[in-house]
């Protein structure tokens, strides 16, 4: 029934922290705070909400939808 089928393609390609790190920008200071602040979770439930939100800062820093 359908004639045409419109594709619309919202993925993203995933974030090279290590690269991000090494920025002279906002987004590597902030890269980089997180990673630390990442490496000194000790619960996993923490270590799930600092990564999600490393996803989500950068994701506002590109100007993307969260």
């Amino acid at each position: 029934m359908f004639r045409f089928l419109d594709v619309e393609d919202y993925s993203c390609p995933a974030y090279d922290l290590d690269d991000i790190k090494q920025e002279a920008t906002v987004r590597g200071a902030f890269v980089r705070k997180m990673v630390d602040r990442l490496s000194i979770c000790e619960v996993e439930e923490d270590k799930r909400i600092v990564q999600q939100s490393i996803i989500y800062g950068l994701r506002a820093l590109d100007g993307r939808e969260i």
